[in-house]
């Protein structure tokens, strides 16, 4: 296929204009000039704008148009979406979505906006925008689809894993009966967790969905212990999650099952992020492992499968042997991921054969008091009807009684919520010592390691969640004020952005010190150190692991408080939400749920009631294909697994 406009030629068109060499209509240099007053909406703009030179157009009412509609394209997909609304039965549905975005930037007569987007849409429909954007088969990089607008490989991306997964899916195989006895369990499996067990050993592809505590990681150790006594070898099964933190909590949680009774760990290798499993090059982009490089495996199990985008899920497919099986473990209610798409969300819809769903959860019972007011909270979440009648509302510090689920209204100040979440959740500090004239290069002997590891469990029992990074509830906020807190109750200098005793999240992956985006740790040494006196204090596979401050200091941030997203695979005894003053898009009542099932004791949301009202009324919305692909690909008559064991 010949394109008539090389990137080339485009990339000058684009710098001529950039640099002054021709003039820009005055409606459209009006239009991304306020565009990119929106911080983030500039790099979009300038990428739209980038796009839009590939293409030919005097009328300057239609390339107005075209940067609107490139510019929500790009936001659509930073934002999670895979595809974006144009045409729904003819009539325009992204019609009202520019003119709002027109009014917030431009004032005076809009009139004339109608008319371009008619003659735009006309362009679609006659596909006389090509390169830069044509129908299904076209190499441009955007394309139209029955009314929806596509970034060219994130849909094909779709189409591949919808059809790989459908025929991973359809694949049965012959098992013998599970025999418990033989598994030798420290705890009977659940029907619905032998169920579970049954149809992961006969599928290839296997979805397991359920709340906290309901017993995903019995299912694993299960698992694990029959495919090793119908022969599979140890080594060729894989453990592995989409991050570093959650990669940690599994494998720890799976040795201890497999610990119990008469089996044995030889052979089984510590769980892995997806990426480290993928063999992912960070300089290149690149992976080692593809269709022409497979993986050598006869099962990966995936836990945290929620957090799995489009891209990375397409990449561990496309990177299986044919016989391989492949088991995700998750909670269909919790966020999506942060990348684009909601994968594992689809594949449980569209899949529903291939989806075992636990109910019971284990972990917060119901004869436990605090475990069921916060179960009871987050079904009412997840069903967008919570009550505060259900888990009241707590006007004062002294009313809150520390466990269950738990509201505390805003007319409690930010400062004093905070000083009562410190005075009591911080405590530890008076007897555990973090204060130490330890240097990173020393070796820790037995003691030392239990000591700090104590320290770490410690920190790893409380964690205060924010929906946002700013604002005055958000991330930065909490944490300048507990820092503050700390520092005054410690004597320690707070003119320093990291003391003794501070916790610490890692912001981006270091591959050389083996430290991973989202692994938390504690910064000791001496009272008032220096940064080159200074450690930082991280969990390592065989205890803890120090290494110097100052090496690490650009890529660590404070912990008082994270995000819920930062959270996701994490469980704490205690948790508290403070909730934004203003309604936000990402205010989700997946959100709120997420964040209120990290604790097993005692959640807390802070902040005003009309939050919460917030949080269940919205339910993230994202668009996306790969449910609409895989109910085409799959066979209506493919067997469906209790068929097949009748």
């Amino acid at each position: 296929m010949k394109i008539e406009c090389t990137m080339t030629s485009a990339w000058s068109q684009y710098q001529a204009l950039d640099e002054g060499q021709g003039q820009r209509p005055g409606r459209l240099r009006l239009l991304t000039s306020q565009l990119r007053k929106d911080r983030s909406a500039t790099h979009h703009v300038s990428l739209a704008e980038l796009l839009m030179s590939a293409v030919s157009r005097d009328d300057e009412g239609n390339r107005c148009a075209l940067l609107l509609v490139l510019v929500a394209a790009l936001e659509n997909q930073e934002s999670g979406s895979t595809r974006l609304p144009i045409t729904v039965d003819g009539q325009i549905c992204i019609r009202t979505r520019l003119k709002t975005r027109l009014r917030d930037v431009m004032s005076g007569d809009l009139t004339w906006f109608d008319g371009a987007l008619d003659a735009l849409m006309t362009e679609f429909e006659n596909d006389t925008l090509r390169p830069l954007i044509g129908p299904e088969a076209a190499r441009c990089p955007f394309i139209v689809r029955d009314g929806w607008l596509h970034e060219n490989r994130a849909f094909h991306q779709e189409l591949s894993l919808a059809q790989r997964t459908a025929q991973m899916a359809a694949q049965l195989t012959a098992a013998s009966a599970l025999d418990q006895n033989v598994l030798s369990l420290e705890f009977p499996l659940s029907d619905e967790q032998l169920h579970a067990v049954e149809k992961t050993l006969v599928r290839q592809l296997t979805l397991v969905t359920g709340g906290p505590g309901t017993g995903k990681t019995s299912i694993v150790v299960a698992l694990i212990k029959a495919l090793v006594s119908e022969g599979v070898a140890m080594g060729n099964i894989v453990l592995a999650a989409p991050t570093g933190k959650a990669a940690f909590r599994m494998d720890q949680a799976i040795r201890d099952g497999l610990s119990q009774g008469r089996n044995t760990l030889d052979g089984l290798a510590p769980a892995m992020t997806l990426h480290r499993l993928l063999g992912y090059h960070p300089r290149g982009g690149r992976f080692k492992h593809h269709p022409r490089n497979l993986l050598t495996t006869s099962a990966v199990i995936v836990d945290e499968a929620s957090m799995i985008d489009t891209h990375l899920m397409f990449r561990l497919v496309r990177a299986l042997p044919e016989s391989s099986k492949l088991i995700l473990l998750g909670d269909n209610d919790q966020l999506p991921s942060v990348g684009s798409g909601q994968v594992y969300k689809d594949l449980i819809n569209a899949l529903p054969e291939a989806t075992a769903r636990l109910t019971k959860s284990f972990r917060m019972r119901d004869d436990d008091p605090n475990g069921r007011d916060i179960l009871n909270f987050a079904a009412a979440i997840r069903d967008g009807q919570p009550t505060l009648a259900s888990i009241g509302q707590k006007t004062s510090v002294e009313a809150i009684r520390w466990a269950g689920a738990e509201h505390v209204s805003d007319s409690v100040t930010k400062d004093a919520i905070s000083v009562a979440w410190y005075e009591r959740q911080f405590s530890f500090l008076a007897t555990i010592p973090f204060i130490t004239t330890i240097s990173s290069g020393e070796v820790l002997d037995e003691t030392m390691n239990a000591a700090y590891s104590e320290l770490l469990d410690a920190f790893e029992r409380t964690q205060v969640l924010a929906v946002t990074r700013e604002g005055p509830a958000g991330v930065n906020a909490l944490n300048r004020q507990f820092q503050t807190l700390h520092c005054e109750r410690h004597h320690l200098n707070p003119k320093r952005p990291f003391q003794t005793g501070t916790p610490v999240i890692m912001r981006r992956n270091d591959y050389q010190n083996g430290l991973f985006n989202g692994d938390q740790g504690v910064v000791i040494g001496p009272q008032n150190g220096d940064p080159s006196e200074l450690c930082v204090l991280f969990r390592g596979a065989n205890g803890t692991r120090l290494f110097p401050l100052g090496s690490l200091m650009g890529d660590l941030e404070l912990a008082y408080a994270v995000t819920v997203h930062q959270s996701q695979g994490s469980e704490y005894e205690s948790v508290l939400i403070c909730l934004p003053t203003v309604d936000v898009p990402i205010l989700t009542r997946e959100l709120l749920y997420t964040g209120v099932t990290r604790s097993r004791h005692s959640v807390i949301t802070w902040g005003h009631v009309q939050s919460l009202q917030w949080a269940c009324q919205r339910a993230a919305l994202r668009h996306s294909t790969l449910e609409a692909l895989l109910n085409s690909a799959v066979s209506a008559s493919t067997p469906s697994f209790d068929d097949r064991t009748k």
